[in-house]
């Protein structure tokens, strides 16, 4: 390729990066896009390949260049049972975060809890997307570029409202490709299984409500509050967890004040009364 002409193009790559790419990281400021264009949040993380559909990719094994810092070589293609290594994982998100930002669209990371179906939840790498230009095709392009990279779904949240939708983009059992389930509004400073973080502040779309710490009734198994918790209270909770597995009214009274304290808040958390 021509020296200048190759310049010129990474010259347009580096632009469109400082022009999309969302700097200003805060939980306010995702509220302010969520609640002001269409949003969504997506990856290409994924363990291996399964669920696929006609248009899910075929990924090649990835390795490092030793010889050259930063440069990475595309190896064989991967079987169907092949695990996707933690480099191939990082490989293929940098991939989709340059298709989300040669789109236009504003893209930040943010840390995503998630449950691929028939696995344990995990932890992945993930993108916030805001729709900046008002691409009348966002919702089809995010959906088709989540299909494209095997994932069970990704949550969509259309422009001037808060709820958020889960949509399904490959033959999982849940929730099913192209069915879309609303997950509810958008909520920070939340703990959730289904959730994102930044930095270290959490939030997600949730059915739930916020637990109101001056209300002992208000209380819900969806989310908690996304504060730190002293030793002791997760001492508390580590004994009530333990405790209310076996637990029996009679017993309750033999347990000291920190102890039964412990066990009602576990059990408003499951919605039992102890009378």
């Amino acid at each position: 390729m021509d020296k200048t002409l190759d310049n010129l193009i990474k010259e347009s790559i580096h632009k469109s990066i400082k022009k999309y790419l969302i700097k200003e990281s805060t939980l306010n400021k995702i509220e302010e896009y969520v609640n002001n264009y269409d949003c969504a949040i997506l990856t290409a993380w994924r363990g291996n390949l399964k669920d696929e559909t006609e248009n899910t990719f075929k990924p090649k094994h990835i390795s490092h260049n030793p010889s050259k810092r930063g440069e990475k070589i595309e190896g064989e293609y991967m079987n169907h049972n092949d695990e996707f290594s933690t480099e191939e994982k990082k490989f293929y998100n940098r991939e989709l975060k340059a298709k989300l930002l040669s789109k236009g669209y504003g893209v930040t990371n943010v840390r995503g809890s998630y449950k691929e179906s028939r696995l344990p939840e995990g932890q992945e790498e993930s993108f916030f997307v805001v729709n900046l230009n008002n691409d009348e095709n966002f919702k089809e392009n995010i959906a088709s570029l989540s299909e494209y990279y095997n994932q069970d779904s990704f949550i969509y949240s259309p422009k001037d409202t808060t709820e958020g939708f889960l949509i399904g983009t490959n033959a999982a059992d849940f929730p099913g490709f192209g069915e879309e389930i609303p997950s509810g509004k958008f909520i920070k400073n939340v703990q959730s299984m289904f959730m994102s973080r930044i930095g270290n502040k959490g939030f997600s779309f949730t059915n739930g409500r916020k637990i109101e710490k001056d209300d002992p009734n208000n209380y819900d198994n969806n989310y908690e509050d996304d504060e730190p918790k002293t030793f002791q209270m997760r001492k508390q909770e580590r004994m009530g967890e333990n405790i209310i597995r076996d637990l029996h009214l009679e017993t309750f009274n033999k347990y000291s004040i920190n102890g039964k304290r412990a066990i009602m808040e576990i059990a408003k958390k499951v919605r039992c009364k102890l009378l």
